[in-house]
């Protein structure tokens, strides 16, 4: 109650404009209507405060008078935010971004299109890790490339101090390449034993064991083939419908209520770094 009494008192501007173009268009159609101009005539009281909401409706709120559909959306401008830098670094890397988990045989989807007892035997037939590492005892011709000088070696071989260095150089070379050739088939093992361990959940032989197929799914199929022609009739197959004869059928009730205008759209917002990283 003492707020009530310490409130001012309400002061009510009124604050004349012109109607637009498409507000005076729906007043002065309302007005010319037949019913609206009998209705005004008969000083029906009711009926005259319902022409004045319809009036003040034309004013105030022309889209609830008659709506206008949408055309062309409006497009607003791009929303930019500005974001320290350090908050755009955690965003540009993400924790799995260098992990694939095709390799860590965490995409459990592409495995079931495998059978149980191809990856079975897959996971038999495997070759060892060691077995893989040995194959750099194969001997493997170093590249002329390697080799110091424009010269070949047989041109320099008479030289003792400097074939002395000519072979620790071969010899380096050939370690650091052993080394090399023994890290990557490593690495090729430990792939390779990813690859062949991979085991489906069901398998694309379960599923095609307790998968059922109605006679009506290959309706359209069997019967484009003259021999079986006889085997399903006319009526069956308009009771079948391709998916191109249904959307085509059902094109009137897409463009009418599937297909939506929005009012308005924008872009996605983009962030924008004060001090962004030289990096």
């Amino acid at each position: 109650k003492d707020v009530e009494k310490q409130l001012p008192p309400k002061v009510e501007h009124i604050v004349p404009c012109r109607m637009s173009k498409r507000q005076r268009f729906l007043y002065e159609e309302f007005m010319a209507r037949s019913d609206t101009r009998n209705t005004l005539v008969s000083g029906n009281f009711l009926g005259i405060i319902n022409v004045l909401m319809q009036l003040r409706k034309c004013c105030n709120h022309p889209d609830l008078f008659e709506p206008r559909p949408v055309v062309s959306p409006f497009v607003s401008d791009t929303i930019v935010f500005r974001i320290p830098s350090l908050f755009a670094d955690v965003l540009k890397k993400t924790p799995l971004e260098g992990v694939d988990l095709r390799l860590l045989n965490f995409l459990v989807s592409e495995a079931e299109e495998l059978g149980s007892l191809p990856s079975a035997l897959t996971h038999n037939i495997q070759a060892d890790p060691p077995l893989i590492v040995e194959m750099t005892s194969v001997s493997h011709p170093t590249p002329t490339s390697l080799l110091p000088g424009p010269h070949p070696v047989s041109a320099v071989s008479s030289s003792y101090l400097y074939s002395s260095h000519l072979a620790d150089f071969r010899a380096n070379t050939d370690a650091k390449l052993a080394e090399w050739r023994r890290a990557v088939l490593q690495h090729h093992s430990y792939v390779n034993q990813y690859r062949c361990t991979r085991r489906p959940i069901f398998g694309c032989d379960v599923r095609n064991a307790v998968r059922v197929e109605l006679p009506c799914h290959r309706a359209h199929i069997i019967a484009e083939d003259p021999r079986r022609y006889l085997e399903y009739p006319d009526t069956l197959l308009e009771m079948v419908k391709l998916s191109a004869t249904r959307a085509e059928e059902m094109r009137p009730e897409l463009c009418l209520f599937a297909c939506f205008v929005p009012a308005t759209r924008a872009y996605e917002p983009e962030l924008c770094v004060s001090h962004a990283d030289p990096s």
